[in-house]
């Protein structure tokens, strides 16, 4: 078992942030997605042991999170489940790259010298020089101290990491590349991804698992499969990539609106999509 929720909830002074959630994270890429104020963050906080759950269960790799969890086992939950929040920024404060990467090692009392012989891969994973681990973290471009961010965490090995918007602010290669790195790396190293995010493209192309929250409670939590047939089928269009944008047009100008076809068509979409993108 990795996470699992159930009857979760989460209020300050009565107010609830998050209620009755209830969902399990089995796939390799699970991805968060609800308008702002949805209860997206603190539910990720919530999953790092940074707060702590009003009632209900919370399990996290074998640890049952509640008002009674001790403090050295919160901080080896924040060990073995990373976090890299939107705005880089929040997390860099070394003077070099190479004392920020090595900053949550020394914190967790982990092998120093293991960390950096493996800084150099996961600088060629990044396609990163070298030649930054001597320079300030603050001189670098919002692209650059995103991957470094993500690169401290790893380096950590976590079981599970967490990233919040990790694309945002990146031209469209960049984004496909960085998602391409972190598929990667999680079917290399066997571990899970959850990521909040708003593209749909992205969402469509990486995500396993789809958790939908709306009003700090969930909505759906469905296979990408699922999640997109069901959007299609009911032509909740700003939920659709592009991809099943154009197939939506396509089926729109023919003369026969066919429910029927339009469920074939999708499921033979989709499923070919996924065929792809598994072989990659």
């Amino acid at each position: 078992m990795s996470i699992k929720a159930e009857e979760l909830n989460y209020h300050i002074n009565k107010q609830y942030i998050l209620s009755n959630i209830n969902f399990e994270v089995v796939e390799q890429i699970t991805m968060i997605i609800g308008e702002n104020g949805s209860g997206k963050s603190t539910l990720i906080n919530l999953l790092n042991g940074l707060i702590i759950p009003s009632d209900g269960q919370l399990a996290i790799l074998g640890h049952n999170i509640n008002n009674q969890s001790k403090l050295n086992e919160l901080k080896e939950i924040q060990r073995q489940v990373g976090i890299v929040y939107q705005f880089s920024d929040m997390q860099i404060f070394s003077q070099t790259v190479e004392l920020e990467l090595l900053y949550g090692i020394k914190n967790f009392k982990l092998d120093v010298k293991q960390a950096k012989d493996e800084i150099e891969k996961y600088f060629n994973c990044f396609d990163l020089p070298l030649e930054l681990l001597h320079k300030s973290p603050f001189h670098l471009s919002g692209g650059q101290k995103k991957k470094i961010a993500i690169i401290s965490m790893l380096l950590i090995k976590p079981e599970i990491l967490i990233l919040d918007e990790p694309t945002i602010g990146l031209d469209p290669g960049s984004k496909i590349q960085l998602m391409n790195i972190l598929k990667t790396i999680a079917s290399k190293e066997n571990n899970k991804i959850i990521i909040i995010e708003h593209d749909f493209n992205l969402i469509y192309q990486y995500a396993d698992q789809i958790i939908e929250l709306h009003n700090g409670s969930i909505k759906n939590i469905l296979s990408n499969y699922l999640y997109f047939k069901d959007k299609y089928i009911n032509k909740k269009l700003i939920y659709l990539p592009d991809e099943l944008k154009v197939l939506n047009i396509i089926n729109e100008s023919s003369q026969v609106y066919d429910a029927a076809r339009l469920s074939s068509d999708i499921d033979l979409f989709i499923k070919e999509k996924i065929e792809l993108l598994s072989k990659n």
